[in-house]
């Protein structure tokens, strides 16, 4: 798991680019995780292949419930990753990416 705000790197120049690096990176390597999966997918069970799941939303929101609706669901997340594995578990990666459409007002 990672993440940081951007206010926390704002005030440094080689934070910034860092922090702009990075997130290019975690779109790009989404992206190849999902052609993996898409390259794979026949080689696993039907049982897998039901659980995966490939959604986007698009909701009104202000920023602070942007924010919060984050939070939340960081918090299921981390509940989740502390239940104790089963023996047919795997990891299963969840991308969680938010950001406003449309030119900045």
């Amino acid at each position: 798991s990672h993440s940081w705000t951007e206010r926390d790197l704002a005030s440094d120049p080689d934070g910034a680019e860092v922090s702009a690096w990075l997130l290019g990176y975690g779109l790009r390597r989404l992206a190849e995780l999902g052609e993996e999966w898409l390259a794979t997918r026949a080689h696993w069970s039907p049982e897998w292949r039901d659980a995966v799941d490939w959604s986007d939303y698009g909701v009104r929101l202000t920023a602070h419930q942007a924010k919060a609706l984050n939070e939340e669901l960081g918090a299921v997340l981390e509940r989740y990753r502390r239940l104790p594995p089963a023996e047919d578990s795997r990891t299963v990666l969840y991308y969680v990416y938010s950001f406003p459409q449309g030119p900045p007002p």
